[in-house]
């Protein structure tokens, strides 16, 4: 439990760790991740172009925003707790019934985090942005031998298997995409056009665990922050690499806006030792928007998916759509959002958020995620205007 505390502490404050494809925002998560067309110019880590739409009264905006989601719809984690007690206590049926559940390939469990910071400075000639994120995503995977299965199956109290029988293992897995940006866009008429050259650090991860040998604690060890472990069969990466973000916003009428965004255009397909890969996807991004001072609707589509991690852990495609009651610079604004999976392979999400405002300048918004698989997400975004 403390390693956890730890892990979602330094989710806050880390330049090392890292919600999905796209980065983490407080707000734009509570509005089901859209924002590719109805956001405002400190919005432009979700479309370039944003960064040159604002008004006359804004002149700087920084903001902080930081959360984390867990997944464990068949509590994997707690499974194997359960069959470390059970094969330690020589309860054999328990002991089977739990390695025959990790065999039937179970869902995994998923550890997504990340944080945003943006520095944003609107421009009648060219608005620039220094953009800040970090994503982690971790998960889990078993490998249940037939042996340990017909071992357990035919024991006894008087036969029981020794530690040194059984070969069934697991692993954890994921990778931290650590991204420096600067943000440059311009207005010609109705359009907007932003571009922004990217430097990327991926840390990467691979550690494999005896079955009847792990605990919760191993998992959120400190080594998923890209530290070494005195552990065998770990397996770490360390790569950097450049990409850019390309976006365009048009206003066709008074409160209605298009948008359309294209992230990490270069691919890359790094390996992670031998067991795993970390394979970054050029992700486009489409979305409709109504906008007013008071009310924002929106429906956005991923057109490709984003980046994965390994043969299993894909991060989805998503039909997005969210509402926004109140604007950010009203006292309060109430939020409401759902992501619907498109590709099947993750679960999904509705949300719903609330901002604060104080004094038109500084701002807190809250925002609470709920996976329909199973699981639970939350975050928390600063953020200052003047």
């Amino acid at each position: 439990m403390k390693k956890l505390l730890l892990l979602i502490i330094l989710l806050f404050v880390s330049t090392n760790i890292s919600h999905a494809a796209q980065s983490f925002n407080t707000r734009t998560q509570s509005l089901g991740g859209t924002g590719v067309a109805g956001g405002s110019f400190y919005d432009s880590f979700m479309n370039p172009a944003l960064g040159s739409i604002y008004s006359e009264t804004d002149d700087f905006h920084i903001s902080i925003a930081a959360g984390v989601n867990i997944l464990d719809s068949e509590d994997n984690l707690t499974k194997t707790q359960q069959f470390n007690k059970a094969f330690s206590e020589k309860n054999i049926n328990d002991a089977y019934d739990v390695l025959n559940f990790f065999a039937e390939a179970p869902a995994p469990f998923l550890l997504i985090g990340g944080t945003n910071i943006t520095l944003a400075f609107p421009n009648k000639y060219v608005s620039t942005a220094v953009v800040f994120t970090s994503q982690l995503i971790t998960s889990t995977s078993f490998n249940i031998t037939q042996n340990d299965l017909n071992l357990l199956k035919n024991a006894t109290e008087s036969n029981f298997p020794k530690s040194s029988d059984l070969t069934s293992s697991g692993s954890y897995f994921g990778a931290v995409l650590t991204e420096f940006g600067v943000n440059l866009s311009t207005k010609f008429g109705p359009f907007a056009v932003g571009v922004r050259p990217k430097g990327q650090l991926i840390n990467g991860f691979s550690e494999t665990f005896a079955l009847n040998d792990f605990s919760i604690g191993d998992f959120f060890d400190v080594n998923i922050l890209g530290t070494s472990s005195t552990k065998s069969g770990t397996e770490l990466l360390n790569h950097f690499n450049f990409n850019v973000d390309l976006g365009v916003q048009v206003e066709l009428f008074k409160y209605l806006q298009l948008g359309l965004s294209g992230t990490n255009l270069v691919a890359y397909n790094i390996p992670i030792g031998n067991s795993s890969f970390f394979q970054i996807k050029p992700q486009v991004v489409a979305g409709i928007a109504y906008k007013s001072e008071n009310f924002l609707t929106e429906v956005n589509v991923d057109l490709l998916e984003g980046w994965q991690i390994g043969k299993d852990i894909n991060l989805g495609q998503f039909l997005r759509a969210g509402m926004e009651f109140g604007g950010n610079k009203q006292m309060t604004s109430f939020r409401i959002g759902y992501a619907y999976d498109l590709s099947g392979q993750t679960s999904d999400i509705a949300s719903v958020g609330l901002g604060l405002t104080f004094f038109s300048k500084f701002r807190l918004d809250f925002s609470f995620q709920y996976a329909l698989d199973g699981g639970l997400g939350g975050g928390v975004n600063t953020a200052f205007t003047f």
